[in-house]
């Protein structure tokens, strides 16, 4: 198998900066993502097979936690999963974030962020008004070497009788 030669650093920014927070990747998917990186593009691989037990215990997850992130990482793009199997494990593909076509289609968008409405204004429209702001009423406190007033709850207590 040929080896493929990239540029770590440049992967890993893209990695922590773009693609994870693209996908919307929990802490688990995160874990078993960098764990399959180190294992099969740092090494020089594309392919790694492995069990979900191992997968599990290497990363200090739940058999159950690792399962979950695979088949998510799967749903997202950022893994195949070529074959499964009990006996020899599963052979999974780890794409980079060049390769996942969810995030090339993504990255072409100009704007992924809209306001709370869902929609901006359009150039006719006049601007939403929007309600007052809440306030609290302010608890007024004597300043520091004033008088004491713990003794006006018992006079304001005589004053309403």
């Amino acid at each position: 198998m040929k080896r493929i030669r990239f540029d770590a650093a440049q992967v890993w920014r893209e990695i922590e900066d773009w693609l994870l927070p693209r996908l919307q990747a929990s802490l688990s998917e995160r874990v078993v993502y960098s764990h399959l990186l180190r294992h099969t593009r740092l090494e020089g691989r594309s392919r790694l097979r492995c069990s979900i037990t191992w997968l599990a215990v290497s990363t200090g997850l739940s058999l159950g936690a690792a399962r979950r992130a695979v088949r998510g990482l799967a749903e997202k793009g950022a893994l195949r999963i070529l074959s499964r199997s009990n006996a020899t494990g599963h052979l999974l593909c780890l794409r980079l974030p060049a390769e996942i076509p969810d995030c090339q289609k993504r990255a072409t968008r100009k704007c992924h962020l809209r306001p709370r409405g869902g929609r901006f204004p359009t150039a006719g429209t006049p601007p939403r008004s929007h309600p007052p702001p809440r306030t609290r009423p302010l608890l007024l406190l004597p300043p520091p070497g004033a008088p004491s007033l713990a003794g006006a709850g018992p006079r304001l207590s005589a004053c309403r009788d």
